[in-house]
């Protein structure tokens, strides 16, 4: 198990690149990937230019035990500050992430309008952490998870079907969605999404398939677009914790056998309609003013007496979200009086 380092300013593809700065480092991504790497090895790019290729790690599979770490860092390995990746915007996918990779701290635009194009595409078994894709109203998808990949602290923006699409399990923690068509969607079955936020997204913010736990998530219509939608007929759905604000239909999941569909302590205002179908919040519902702390500013935490605060759902399920045990906020951001906020510290709006 190795370490390598890509420094896009000083480095050279001719050197060993086994550690940082001019004479050391190697310059471009493409040479780890031909250097090979290999599984348990880290790779660790600095912020210091911007790295115009369409790197592609599926050649280079990690195991279980030793995954493969591509890391983007500022001035100190750690740091959490996203290297920027350009494509050349004809390729379909800008950043290919392998089999069992953990990948984190990037930003990636340039990609293609091609059918299945995504900003970051990864496969199976696989983590990307606090990553920006900038869809630049171009690329169809930000983030396409295959079977069983997670996504913890990143943004997906102008996309034009979906911020985030799964094929198969995995699932979504602290993620934004703005201003794409959809903003999560999974196709099929998929774990759950927790403390996301979707925002502006035109035709759906949150798109369950099947067998979701969505919880303390955020949508914001503006003034269109449906909130929380799921569509399969033989799915399960829980919703808790959630808030649905100003969406043509604010919570679209029922219309299946009554023991399939879950739904309590959701906050809905502002929608043209709360509910669609046979939808409902069996307990807990909060249909006032969710008073945030800045809505405009999109600061979606409770402002002081805000009906969120210490509302959410007192199950396991809801305790295992706040990481204190304590009584949670209704939605995605915490305030001091309810749980731990520490879903907040990812929700940052592609600042790093």
């Amino acid at each position: 198990m190795s370490d390598y380092y890509i420094d896009g300013l000083n480095g050279n593809d001719a050197n060993a690149g086994t550690s940082e700065g001019a004479g050391n480092a190697w310059k471009t991504m493409g040479k780890a990937i031909s250097n090979p790497i290999a599984a348990g090895d880290r790779v660790f790019v600095k912020a210091n230019a911007t790295y115009t290729e369409n790197p592609n790690f599926t050649s280079i599979p990690g195991t279980m035990a030793a995954p493969v770490v591509v890391e983007g860092y500022g001035s100190v390995v750690g740091d959490g500050v996203r290297a920027t990746i350009v494509g050349d915007g004809l390729i379909r996918w800008v950043l290919v992430v392998g089999v069992k990779y953990s990948v984190r701290n990037f930003k990636v635009s340039g990609g293609s309008s091609v059918a299945n194009s995504a900003g970051i595409h990864l496969d199976r078994l696989s983590v990307v952490e606090n990553c920006e894709v900038d869809g630049e109203s171009l690329i169809r998808y930000g983030f396409f998870g295959e079977v069983d990949t997670y996504n913890v602290g990143c943004y997906s923006h102008d996309c034009t079907v979906s911020a985030f699409r799964f094929f198969g399990l995995g699932g979504a923690f602290a993620c934004i969605a703005d201003n794409s068509v959809t903003g999560i969607q999974p196709i099929l079955r998929t774990f759950g999404f927790f403390y996301c936020i979707a925002r502006g997204n035109s035709l759906t913010g949150l798109a369950g398939n099947s067998f979701e736990l969505i919880a303390n998530c955020t949508v914001d219509g503006l003034g269109g677009g449906k909130g929380i939608t799921q569509g399969s007929t033989s799915a399960v759905a829980t919703v808790i914790n959630c808030v649905v604000i100003n969406c043509n239909t604010g919570m679209t999941i029922g219309g299946h056998s009554p023991h399939r569909n879950w739904s309590f302590n959701n906050c809905l205002f502002g929608n043209t309609a709360d509910y669609g179908g046979s939808s409902s919040t069996a307990s807990g519902e909060i249909t006032s003013d969710p008073e945030f702390v800045d809505e405009a500013a999109k600061n979606y935490g409770p402002d002081a007496g805000s009906p969120l605060i210490m509302a959410g759902y007192d199950s396991r399920i809801a305790s295992w979200l706040s990481m204190t045990g304590d009584p949670i906020d209704v939605g995605a951001l915490q305030s001091g009086a309810g749980g731990d906020n520490f879903a907040g510290a990812f929700l940052n709006w592609g600042v790093n």
